[in-house]
């Protein structure tokens, strides 16, 4: 458990160190005061409480992978600049966005399929999405589909190589 706190402790230095370093957020004559409060917002990294979580849990008849879990309890709801351009599920979300992902499935090929108890936890478009298999495991692999694919792919290995990526290219655009 502690590998998870340090995991996230790093993925939030990064992102911090990306926000301080970003025009909007540094030190700017005439900044104005709502673009600096929108500013210290992001920097305010904020997950979801445990009866969410557990709730959640629940609801999928299996505990979620446990580094996500990690994730979600401590930047799932305010998770910096990580994301931005997507829509996150929250712990209720999930059952939805598990919905909407069978949906879009249907809509392109009525013998596509989610993995038993996948949670849907991302929308980057609104025709693609990313899920992991709710197992009870330590991390997993991170799979997608977009509307076109005639299958899901390995968007990556696991959570950790997932999120390190997608923080690797907020940095390299910036």
């Amino acid at each position: 458990m502690s590998d998870h706190i340090d995991i996230i402790a790093d993925w939030q230095k990064r992102l911090a160190a990306l926000m301080e370093a970003s025009p909007s957020v540094s030190a700017t004559p005439g900044k104005s005061d709502a673009v600096a409060a929108e500013s210290r917002k992001m920097l305010a990294f904020e997950g979801y409480p445990e009866d969410l979580l557990s709730a959640a849990e629940d609801r999928l008849w299996a505990p979620l992978p446990k580094l996500f879990r990690r994730f979600m309890a401590t930047m799932g709801r305010q998770p910096g600049p990580l994301f931005a351009n997507a829509k996150l599920a929250s712990p209720a979300e999930f059952g939805q966005f598990r919905c909407d992902a069978l949906e879009l499935l249907a809509d392109t090929d009525i013998r596509l399929e989610l993995p038993y108890r996948a949670v849907v936890f991302l929308f980057d478009t609104p025709n693609r999405f990313y899920l992991m298999v709710a197992e009870g495991q330590d991390d997993g692999p991170v799979l997608t589909w977009a509307s076109g694919d005639g299958e899901m792919s390995q968007a990556a290995d696991s959570f950790k190589a997932f999120i390190d990526a997608e923080i690797a290219k907020i940095e390299r655009a910036r």
